[in-house]
């Protein structure tokens, strides 16, 4: 199962408290209720960093994923097309 994030070229950081930071922004679901469960293809989206469990991933080294750590989602990413260029969003 997979989360999705629309990522355009910024810079990104996977702290050891496992944030995954741009900025003063945490990565975490792009869900109403974040104490529910997460459903697959979720977006993935960056919000005010709060220390909450919602925005701890874990990087799995051998496999090179991010994972949700309360999930157990893996991280993925989509590729947009705009005007013929190829960027992440």
């Amino acid at each position: 199962m997979k989360l999705f994030l629309r990522l355009l070229i910024q810079s990104i950081l996977f702290n050891s408290r496992g944030e995954v930071r741009s900025g003063a922004r945490c990565l975490e679901p792009d869900v109403e209720d974040l104490d529910a469960a997460i459903p697959p293809g979720a977006n993935a989206t960056f919000a005010t960093c709060d220390g909450s469990d919602a925005q701890e991933w874990t990087l799995d080294g051998d496999e090179g994923r991010i994972v949700h750590r309360r999930s157990g989602m893996c991280l993925a990413f989509k590729v947009m097309y705009f005007f013929g260029a190829e960027y992440s969003r």
